[in-house]
């Protein structure tokens, strides 16, 4: 897939001159051609997220255990809580020890212990965001996408020989999941480094021009996202209060895990339409930056309506990719009204 065919100026048919700016739609077929051009450009870019949707969907299915919740020494299902862990890390960071939370202790001390295998993922951040916004506004999306399919199928790979092969449990999970986070990060620099000569001309101290007012804009929009995360993962923490937490906490991390699959492609899709809008707008075409909005929003709509009725139709039976417990899967089905409402809303 070239770069060229992502996001230079659209097909002739649809243009008005040389500018590359799209003609006002005026049938069906130019709306089915801006659509289908809008959604390649759109979805090079958000494919990149798929990967954390490989991280929950794979680590749960492998790490799936069989739960007795009923017994006094019941074994925890901490393949849906894996799944939590993985994208909301920075929570337990900030309490290493969920026990003084009043977090059972099974379920507390693998908080922990998982919070300190996925340090090296976090540092890897450092290198993966810079560079990755660094391609997008290079419109060299064709190799973030190629290079997030291949991180998907190889951190899959990967899961599998740790956790099935090795049987290496939760820490095979966490290994996986350095691993592939700085795979991405290190091939971003690479190519950065290596075939972006007209982009990339070396480090410069200028780098640190005007560094405060990023800082403050770097600090503020970080408070914003963490919030955002936090106040949805207290749900959690609470919820490991409640008289049986084994099945609240696992049915409810369940149930976020599809949420944050669908998540991942919202958080992709949002990406990818302030890249398309930043480099129309300012390549002067706003009728094209006109037209990736409503295709965005038309297609996150589908989206979310297909998710919920795919929920709703499915809600006696999707949680046995994850548990094969028949009173967590009950909770589940309980859970999937709310569920189905939250897709459609989201």
């Amino acid at each position: 897939m070239e770069n060229a065919d992502l996001h230079d100026a659209p097909s002739t048919v649809l243009v008005a001159g040389e500018d590359g700016e799209y003609l006002p739609v005026r049938n069906f077929e130019d709306a089915r051609n801006i659509c289908y051009i809008e959604s390649l450009k759109l979805w090079a870019i958000a494919v990149g997220y798929g990967k954390c949707t490989g991280d929950t969907l794979w680590t749960g299915i492998w790490c799936r255990a069989s739960t007795n919740a009923g017994g006094l020494h019941a074994k925890v299902v901490d393949n849906p809580i894996c799944g939590m862990l993985l994208h909301n890390a920075t929570l337990h960071l900030c309490c290493a020890g969920p026990k003084t939370l009043g977090q059972r202790d099974d379920i507390a001390e693998l908080a922990g212990k998982f919070s300190i295998q996925v340090i090296p993922q976090m540092f890897s951040l450092a290198i993966n965001f810079p560079t990755q916004k660094f391609l997008q506004a290079q419109s060299k999306v064709g190799f973030l996408a190629w290079v997030g399919f291949a991180a998907l199928f190889i951190h899959i790979g990967v899961l599998y020989l740790f956790i099935n092969v090795f049987r290496w449990g939760m820490t095979g999970a966490a290994v996986a999941y350095d691993i592939s986070a700085w795979g991405v990060a290190l091939a971003q620099v690479v190519y950065t480094v290596g075939w972006c000569k007209d982009g990339w001309k070396g480090l410069s101290w200028l780098a640190f021009k005007d560094m405060w007012e990023f800082v403050k804009l770097s600090v503020a929009s970080a408070v914003m996202l963490c919030l955002e995360i936090w106040y949805f993962m207290t749900i959690i923490v609470l919820t490991g209060h409640l008289a049986d937490p084994i099945i609240a906490v696992g049915s409810l991390s369940i149930c976020m895990n599809l949420n944050g699959w669908e998540a991942m492609l919202f958080i992709g899709i949002n990406a990818a339409i302030s890249v398309r809008i930043s480099n129309e707008l300012g390549s002067g075409h706003p009728r094209a930056a006109k037209y990736s909005v409503i295709v965005t929003v038309s297609e996150s709509l589908l989206i979310g309506i297909i998710c919920m009725a795919i929920v709703m139709t499915t809600k006696n039976h999707f949680a046995i990719i994850f548990t094969d417990s028949k009173e967590m899967q009950q909770a589940v089905a309980h859970l999937a009204y709310l569920l189905a409402y939250n897709h459609g809303a989201q």
